[in-house]
């Protein structure tokens, strides 16, 4: 709801694209990932809007536009800032409404001198990647929760568990 709220909202100041499955507008849709990248990369500025904005819930949103230099409008994570620059994307946490952050959006719009500020810093802050996002610290932690000791009384549920753990566990 509230991304299409957003949504909405910046429309009114120039058309915006969707290749999404909602408010699509363009008449296909993008949804293969190898695909979104390339159609990023045709827009200065990207919606990265998280299904819910909670403390540490980060998904893919915010590194697709990065990747493509496309300055990603961020809502979700409030503490966003820990894990990327902040100086390479713009966050909607940073403002008091969504007028405010339009009116941000303008600014870089009309400035080619800030537009290409945003893209020139790097994605991680001091360019370090950061511990939660690093590949063996999360293999690490998905270790650590799938080799926790399980009771459970119910012979189904532990017999499912040891299913899923064990394929977890080929994968990983």
């Amino acid at each position: 709801k509230t991304r299409i709220n957003f949504f909405k909202q910046l429309s009114a100041y120039k058309p915006v694209d969707s290749g999404g499955k909602v408010l699509n507008n363009l008449g296909y849709c993008v949804s293969k990932l190898d695909k979104k990248t390339d159609f990023l990369s045709q827009y200065k500025f990207s919606i990265a809007f998280e299904n819910e904005s909670y403390p540490g819930y980060t998904t893919e949103k915010i590194i697709f536009p990065l990747l493509a230099y496309s300055i990603p409008i961020y809502w979700g994570n409030p503490l966003i800032d820990k894990d990327f620059n902040s100086k390479a994307f713009i966050n909607c946490h940073d403002y008091d409404n969504f007028d405010e952050v339009i009116e941000h959006i303008k600014e870089v719009d009309n400035d080619d001198i800030l537009y290409k500020r945003y893209l020139s810093e790097p994605i991680f802050v001091d360019n370090i990647i950061s511990q939660s996002a690093d590949e063996q610290a999360i293999f690490n932690r998905f270790e650590q929760i799938f080799t926790q000791p399980v009771c459970y009384k119910d012979p189904v549920k532990k017999s499912i568990f040891t299913t899923l753990t064990q394929s977890l566990k080929d994968r990983f």
